[in-house]
């Protein structure tokens, strides 16, 4: 796996084994049938790499009115959203699962997640992303673009305006007159491990 980047470190697969466990059994899973097959590459301090690269390639999307985006780095593909398994056990914030290539993926809801209380469309696109040999999809409404974003012009000062939700986030970017989120894939999947963990210790 490529590296990724967020504002915390959080290893779920390895500091959180219990969570882990738990967040897999809701779903219906054992923690093996929802790794990459790819490698795990150790992870450096992740706003530290993003300050030194001069661009940064993201995938821009609309979820309930905001713009968002994701690291390409960390995007695997986009599928439509078909085909998935609901899993009644399942915390509120997963929709269900998708098999894919003998595996199975999370797929994860972001407006309940991070309890987003605004217009809900539909969801019609999953974008599948890998985290420390795990693999999650996140459900969104529509892609924006595939762009590139100068390193200067991402903003890691977000936990005042942010609150809660800025462990989710890495950073945010002003880019075409809007504020975009940039999402942290390892702060969307260890905050998920990490409360189902506390929730069952």
């Amino acid at each position: 796996m490529q590296t990724e980047y967020g504002n915390e470190p959080c290893n779920a697969s390895a500091s959180t084994p219990a969570g882990l466990e738990v967040f897999a059994a809701r779903c219906g899973l054992c923690a093996e049938d929802w790794r990459s097959d790819s490698a795990c590459v150790p992870r450096r301090d992740q706003c530290e790499i993003m300050r030194d690269l001069p661009e940064l390639g993201v995938i821009t999307f609309r979820l309930s009115g905001h713009l968002m985006a994701l690291p390409l780095e960390a995007v695997q593909e986009v599928v439509r959203n078909e085909s998935l398994t609901r899993l009644p056990a399942a915390p509120a914030y997963v929709a269900g699962i998708l098999p894919k290539r003998e595996r199975v993926v999370p797929v994860v809801r972001l407006r309940e997640l991070l309890s987003l209380n605004c217009s809900r469309d539909r969801e019609r696109f999953i974008v599948i992303c890998q985290y420390e040999g795990l693999q999650m999809g996140i459900m969104m409404d529509s892609i924006v673009a595939m762009r590139q974003v100068a390193g200067r012009d991402l903003d890691f000062n977000i936990a005042d305006r942010l609150g809660g939700l800025a462990r989710y986030v890495s950073a945010l970017v002003r880019c075409g007159g809007e504020l975009i989120s940039l999402l942290s894939i390892h702060g969307l999947m260890g905050g998920m491990i990490e409360k189902e963990g506390l929730a069952h210790a």
